[in-house]
């Protein structure tokens, strides 16, 4: 992250250090969010099965995408209704960063070198579940509630793995997102890379 902000102050943009505080407070990304998650989990997986005419079992998913299924199953649409409600008032304060001046927000995609299918699985299943929490949604999720323009870039690679940025626009400026994240692949192409397949 740091370097690509070193790279946008080359490309002549202007670079803070600042962020949205309402992201310190309490935004319902923790718990709420988890109860979104498992319903939305339930919601998919009963559609598949209604297409396919087979029910998955615990040896055809991930065993914490196993266990966020089941615990889907136990929420109630009051449940549900209770988490979006808590979700949506603890993220609406997010985008009025954007109204004191600034065009984007530069944060990491995710939290390192995203994990290896199965890397998780001789933890124990909270500490599974916290570890792929922790390394994929943290900067992303957000967004995806406050409704924002937002894009992940691959900004390094480690051991061949691209290793993502993401920029943050304020709400209708799509325009401003996709012109800087132009810039970026044009100083830093990807094009021809490609992580390694073992």
């Amino acid at each position: 992250m740091e370097e690509t902000a070193h790279l946008l102050e080359s490309l002549g943009h202007v670079v803070e250090e600042s962020y949205p505080a309402a992201l310190d407070g309490p935004t319902g990304l923790g718990g709420p969010r988890g109860v979104i998650a498992a319903r939305e989990l339930v919601a998919r997986l009963d559609a598949w099965t209604a297409r396919t005419g087979r029910e998955p079992g615990p040896d055809d998913l991930e065993p914490a995408t196993w266990r966020m299924l089941t615990e889907g199953r136990r929420y109630s649409a009051a449940d549900e209704e209770k988490a979006w409600h808590r979700l949506v008032t603890g993220v609406r304060p997010i985008p009025e960063w954007w109204a004191g001046g600034f065009d984007l927000l530069l944060t990491p995609a995710t939290n390192g070198i995203p994990p290896v299918v199965g890397e998780f699985s001789d933890l124990d299943p909270a500490e599974q579940d916290w570890r792929l929490a922790e390394a994929f949604g943290l900067y992303t999720v957000p967004y995806s509630f406050t409704g924002q323009p937002a894009v992940s870039l691959p900004a390094t690679w480690v051991d061949g793995m691209p290793i993502g940025i993401q920029l943050v626009a304020g709400y209708g400026c799509e325009d401003v997102l996709i012109r800087v994240a132009s810039q970026l692949e044009e100083a830093r192409p990807w094009e021809d890379r490609w992580p390694q397949i073992s």
